[in-house]
């Protein structure tokens, strides 16, 4: 039976979906921890719909014919994938946890190059005070994403007034630690 005779596909996008939708109500709620759960539930239904090859069963299930599965499924399960590692590091983010913040802004910039990811993963570097990966994906924002200029030129004027903070308070530091 091809994919294409079987709504069981569409189930798993679908359920993919509900999840994400659910964790961006979790979020605007700001239950951090269930919109955390809610999308990390997407990727069980988007992941095998993403291999060209696979034991398990949702995976045969998909594949169509040929063996391969329909590029339309999984550039739909791709996007699932793009937009809830993005939500997931605004969770992160609003966590203050920066690394995981950073990891699920890559995660998503693989998938595909957007300009809230440039942005969300410069910011969570700004947070930990990777200054340079911070400019670093702030100006490559502005070079991909013209139209968000205004939005990133703000975002590194931030940057600057925390680096400079930053480097006070290390420079205060390691003067009293000189003084010791």
């Amino acid at each position: 039976m091809c994919i294409r005779d079987s709504p069981k596909y569409l189930e798993y996008l679908q359920k993919a979906e509900t999840f994400k939708k659910e964790g961006n109500e979790f979020f605007k709620a700001k239950n951090y921890p269930k919109a955390r759960s809610k999308y990390a539930r997407v990727f069980s239904y988007t992941r095998s719909l993403n291999m060209n090859t696979s034991s398990d069963s949702i995976s045969k299930m998909a594949l169509d014919s040929k063996g391969k599965i329909p590029s339309s499924l999984s550039q739909k399960a791709k996007i699932l994938e793009r937009d809830s590692n993005s939500n997931l590091c605004m969770v992160y983010i609003q966590e203050k946890n920066w690394s995981r913040a950073i990891l699920k802004a890559t995660l998503s910039l693989e998938i595909e190059e957007t300009a809230k990811a440039y942005f969300r993963r410069g910011k969570s570097y700004a947070m930990k005070n990777d200054f340079e990966n911070a400019y670093k994906d702030f100006k490559t924002g502005i070079e991909k994403f013209n139209g968000e200029k205004a939005l990133f030129e703000g975002e590194i004027e931030k940057t600057k007034k925390r680096e400079r903070k930053y480097d006070r308070a290390e420079a205060q530091r390691f003067s009293k630690a000189m003084q010791e």
